[in-house]
């Protein structure tokens, strides 16, 4: 998954590092320069471009590239939760040019969806307390306190297509062989807040 920030004034992708294993028995490492990423070949070569800001997250940072990158990034490190509204994934999807952007992959790939299960507090999405995590900077151990997420819930997010179509929240083209979708992300977090509060488990599956 891509996502663009203010009209593709600056582009972001998703370097996240979390695991269904991180937990306050097996709290997470973060070095924002030598923990990869698993969000497939594109995040991992992004975040090592020398303009590139990643956000200072023990399990779900992104790389910035761009005149706000910065500001898009700076204050993840404080984020209570991982995708809350000082998070670059509430920062999207509250300004009204911000997109998502998904080249050859699915819903499952929108981390927005998680920003909006944090507003609406989804009892099953995260860990229950806090653990501490610990970040490498500049050869410095940081320690905060951070919730992680409950990895693992099975989630259908493709629920939401077709009233996001029906919305014009997305459209779609193709590129070669991978099917493209672009997202309005104000429009994400305002029409899934809207279902969970009316049904609290509508993005996981039965």
């Amino acid at each position: 998954m891509l996502f663009q920030y203010r009209a593709a004034r600056n582009v972001v992708v998703p370097t996240l590092t979390a695991t269904a294993l991180h937990s306050a028995d097996n709290p997470p490492v973060f070095d924002p320069v030598n923990s990869t990423c698993w969000t497939a070949g594109i995040p991992e070569t992004f975040r090592k471009r020398p303009e590139a800001i990643r956000s200072l997250h023990p399990t779900h940072s992104v790389a910035a590239i761009g005149p706000d990158a910065k500001e898009l990034t700076s204050d993840h490190t404080f984020s209570v939760s991982p995708c809350d509204e000082k998070s670059p994934f509430g920062k999207l999807a509250q300004l009204e040019n911000g997109y998502v952007l998904l080249v050859g992959v699915g819903y499952d790939s929108v981390t927005t969806f998680h920003h909006v299960e944090e507003l609406a507090a989804a009892d099953y999405h995260m860990q229950k307390g806090f653990t501490k995590a610990t970040l490498l900077i500049d050869g410095e151990n940081i320690e905060r306190h951070y919730m992680l997420h409950q990895c693992g819930t099975p989630s259908d997010f493709s629920i939401m297509q077709p009233l996001f179509i029906e919305r014009g929240v997305q459209k779609m083209m193709r590129i070669v062989d991978s099917e493209v979708r672009l997202l309005h992300a104000p429009s994400i977090r305002q029409i899934t807040l809207e279902c969970l509060r009316s049904d609290s488990l509508i993005l996981c599956n039965d």
